[in-house]
């Protein structure tokens, strides 16, 4: 499964049915114990949190969010990309990273496109300084000016592409892979509530924030600063773009607001369902722990579903001839929009790490790893996050997680440390893929958008910086903040 998930002979969802077929004949587990990881509670929660990123989109609240913003940041050169990344990172925070990013590269090529056709500001001399400026010299000009809407389309691009891959690992639903770390350790440490979704957002959200910025600071300094002017001049043309891109959205609908009512209920079930600090609601219900994550998240769906797209509809001559009832959300569109086969290759990941722990093969592989017993924990951490940040670069991350994690959760074990102090900046160093265009969609999407011009060689370069310097933030942080969220020295129970 491994090697299919890295090579691709089949699609890699199909890929993730495999031990449905093999581990009942190969006499590991039976048919319906290896049925039921595909779908366990991580799954659920996966799913709930997919239906409030429809519903988000369903009505363009993403879009107004992102219009609002960048109006309220500004138009000059560096407001308009520090806007963009951070729209993007919170957006992605909650809807897919390829969504987010199939929203903001049209708004950002309208943004280029004003650039591009606007004239430059004559000075007072202008006139007469073009009547004496020679062919040759005009030309050189114009090609200058074409290099600088490049650099600046360049920079504008990679900035989407770099917040939607680092705000994925903000919160725990944010991308497949925190779900893949969370199921793989709930299992293997059914006592631990270290993996809540507050919790993560506690860890993580820091870390994300610190790498968006440091991004920012890193695209302004290699693409920006020198051409600022060019779009400086062209800010009150976007802005206006902005602004009417923003009115046609009109004015807040009841749908739009019944979404935002029911996004904010959901976050604020999933902090405060055992916040530590005080009794949460669910221990109110249940002391013996059994309410998780995905029950506020699936009960948020359904009233989703119950809930009227817009109160005219009861009154209007369409009620009057019974025609059906226009909801939040209505399966057709989920039906339209769910990724099902990310939700397959999430099960399937459980599925095969059932399989590895049923058939003894982590024993086994615990028993490989005893020579690295000698290896400080410190080295490990960062050889295997920089190993994970690399995979990824050809491999599906969810897949990419789902073969490591199993493999440095054992070695943990055998170092005698927290498995969080490895498994954490493993699985969302998996989250920065930055060099490649076929890393993550993302990437894809904005290498497409660059033009036919840009190479390969474009996103490699400045992505290679950007994977050291988020790698070594994350490094810092689950050894310094993180020993804190997690009280990493104190081993779980399992």
């Amino acid at each position: 499964m491994a090697s299919y998930w890295m090579v691709e002979p089949i699609s890699i969802y199909m890929t993730a049915l495999i031990p449905v077929a093999l581990y009942p004949l190969l006499d590991i587990i039976s048919t319906n114990a290896v049925c039921s990881p595909y779908m366990k509670g991580t799954n659920m929660m996966f799913i709930g949190g997919l239906l409030m990123a429809i519903a988000i989109e369903n009505c363009n609240l993403h879009k107004r969010i992102a219009l609002k913003v960048l109006l309220m940041i500004g138009t000059s050169i560096t407001r308009i990309m520090l806007g963009i990344m951070l729209v993007t990172m919170f957006l992605s925070m909650w809807i897919s990273n390829t969504a987010t990013t199939a929203m903001m590269v049209p708004i950002v090529e309208a943004m280029l496109n004003e650039l591009e056709e606007s004239p430059k500001v004559d000075s007072p001399n202008s006139q007469q300084s073009i009547n004496i400026v020679k062919k040759k010299q005009s030309s050189n000009n114009n090609n200058n000016n074409i290099n600088k809407s490049d650099i600046i389309r360049k920079a504008l691009l990679l900035s989407i592409s770099y917040s939607a891959n680092i705000g994925g690992t903000g919160t725990l639903t944010g991308t497949g892979t925190n779900l893949v770390l969370q199921g793989i350790y709930e299992d293997r440490y059914p006592k631990s509530s270290d993996l809540t979704f507050l919790r993560w957002f506690i860890y993580a959200a820091p870390g994300m924030l610190i790498c968006v910025l440091v991004a920012w600071i890193f695209l302004y300094l290699s693409f920006i600063w020198r051409n600022k002017d060019q779009l400086d001049e062209s800010k009150d043309k976007i802005r206006s773009l902005i602004e009417h891109k923003y009115s046609d959205l009109g004015s807040i609908t009841f749908q739009e607001t019944a979404v935002i009512i029911h996004f904010v209920i959901l976050v604020m079930l999933w902090f405060f369902r055992q916040p530590e600090v005080f009794t949460g609601w669910s221990d109110l219900i249940s002391s013996n722990g059994t309410i998780k994550d995905a029950t506020p998240a699936i009960l948020i769906a359904v009233s989703m579903f119950i809930v009227p797209a817009n109160l005219k509809q009861f009154y209007t001559e369409d009620s009057r001839q019974h025609k059906k009832i226009q909801s939040l959300l209505d399966w057709r569109t989920v039906q339209q929009k769910m990724p099902w086969g990310v939700i397959i290759l999430l099960g399937g990941g459980f599925a095969m790490a059932e399989g590895i722990e049923k058939s003894g093969l982590s024993e086994w592989l615990g028993q490989q790893l005893s020579h690295f017993d000698h290896v400080s924990p410190r080295v490990a951490m960062i050889f295997l996050t920089v190993i994970g940040a690399m995979v990824t670069e050809v491999a599906s991350n969810v897949s990419c997680a789902t073969v490591l994690l199993p493999v440095v959760n054992t070695l943990a074990i055998k170092l005698a440390v927290h498995p969080l102090l490895l498994m954490m900046p493993v699985t969302i160093g998996i989250s920065f893929a930055f060099m490649f265009p076929v890393a993550t969609p993302p990437n894809a999407i904005v290498f497409e958008s660059m033009g036919p011009k840009a190479s390969t060689f474009d996103m490699i370069k400045p992505g290679i910086v950007m994977n050291l310097l988020c790698i070594g933030i994350e490094l810092a942080l689950i050894n310094s903040w993180g020993q804190f969220v997690f009280d990493l020295n104190q081993l779980p129970e399992q």
